[in-house]
């Protein structure tokens, strides 16, 4: 599978602003963290971002 983006570090002024409403949305949500991680670790593997599925220490 190719990854959707080239670059996900450059992302527009506009989007950063909207990225950063969503996580607060989720932190203030009913999501628990374990499952936050499953999500982002799902996300990355379908972005092809390696650096996103691998073992995080928390």
């Amino acid at each position: 599978m190719r990854a959707q983006m080239t670059n996900p570090a450059v992302v527009p002024p506009d989007g950063r602003k909207g990225i950063g409403a969503l996580f607060r949305a989720i932190n203030q949500g009913c999501m628990s963290h374990a499952r936050q991680e499953i999500v982002g670790r799902r996300t990355g593997q379908i972005n092809g971002r390696s650096a996103c599925v691998g073992p995080t220490w928390t």
